[in-house]
């Protein structure tokens, strides 16, 4: 599948982003099943860290997963580094992100 950006927006100190695809899932020829990647907004207390909050989720066969989670972001000159703390399935767990844009 294609992750698509929906929506980026700044106001201020303040950035938000959506980011959704959807796809045919390969084991069952009728299930499309629908992904929301992330929706957040975060707050740049400085130019270089982001802290803020979000929720990412999935459907499959009628029934959503639901994964809220928080954020904190650190700019570099050689990219950025995201440490989420997320919900799934009644744990928490740890994910580390790092994008760089070319």
């Amino acid at each position: 599948p294609t992750t698509k950006v929906l929506a980026t927006t700044t106001v201020g100190r303040i950035s938000g982003s959506v980011d959704y695809f959807a796809h045919a899932a390969l084991l069952n020829e009728a299930a499309l099943v629908q992904t929301l990647e992330y929706a957040k907004a975060e707050y740049s207390f400085t130019s270089r860290f982001l802290a803020g909050f979000g929720y990412a989720g999935n459907e499959e066969y009628g029934t959503w997963q639901h994964q809220p989670f928080v954020t904190g972001t650190v700019r570099t000159a050689y990219g950025n580094v995201e440490a989420w703390v997320q919900r799934t399935g009644g744990r928490r767990a740890l994910q580390l992100r790092y994008n760089k844009t070319l």
